[in-house]
């Protein structure tokens, strides 16, 4: 869907994640890469941790199949932190 967007309204479009309690964005596409599939760097006001969530089936070796561009994906749940993040 958005290949298709960026083609329609011929110009770029960016991608990010983020949620409330990370101030909005964690992570976001920068102005040069147009590949889809992905939500881009880690912004510098946070770190990212990928941790095993194993009773929800996530695992960082449970898909080492995982490959995208020659580079391996890995999975898991995320873990943010650092002074973008809201605390209690």
């Amino acid at each position: 869907m958005l290949d298709y967007l960026k083609i329609v309204f011929g110009t770029y479009i960016g991608e990010g994640y983020g949620l409330t309690e990370s101030t909005a964005t964690a992570s976001c596409t920068v102005f040069n890469n147009n590949k889809s599939g992905h939500v881009g760097f880690i912004t510098d006001a946070v770190l990212l941790k990928l941790k095993d969530h194993k009773e929800m089936g996530y695992t960082s070796e449970d898909k080492p199949e995982n490959y995208v561009d020659g580079k391996r994906v890995y999975r898991g749940e995320i873990c943010l932190k650092g002074g973008a993040i809201c605390k209690k």
